[in-house]
């Protein structure tokens, strides 16, 4: 699937336009609860990077990643295997298959900032900016 530009078929509230790349990437950072990472190319790579790498620094303030798809346990693996994470790195996101899988791992995140599991606090609507 191609996830570029706007689907018409896709249903939302409210429409942020952003007038660049980094722009859109700190508003979607800021504005988002929970981020659900699908394939892409190096957009993706790079905003799921900078998500990545925020949830480290506000750990247990952070917000929870999805990444849909099988094809990132290969890619989260040769993270493990190639670079120096702590602990908690591996912590704060869920790798899903399906629709349902999303909603599975939203509600699991939920559970374990409901009953101290995750050290999740809550997730901060703080602005990131540079």
């Amino acid at each position: 699937m191609h996830f570029e530009g706007r689907d018409l078929r896709n249903k939302f509230d409210v429409e942020i336009k952003t007038k660049n790349y980094l722009e859109r990437t700190l508003t979607l950072l800021k504005e988002g609860q929970v981020y659900v990472i699908f394939d892409g190319g190096t957009g993706t790579i790079s905003e799921f990077g900078m998500a990545w790498g925020l949830a480290k620094l506000y750990f247990g303030h952070h917000k929870p990643l999805i990444l849909y798809g099988k094809f990132w346990e290969n890619i989260m693996q040769a993270f493990k295997d190639n670079m120096i994470l702590r602990p908690e790195e591996l912590e704060v996101y869920k790798i899903v298959e399906s629709v349902d899988g999303v909603l599975q791992a939203v509600s699991d995140f939920e559970q374990e900032l409901k009953h101290g599991q995750h050290r999740h606090v809550k997730a901060t609507t703080d602005d990131f900016s540079i």
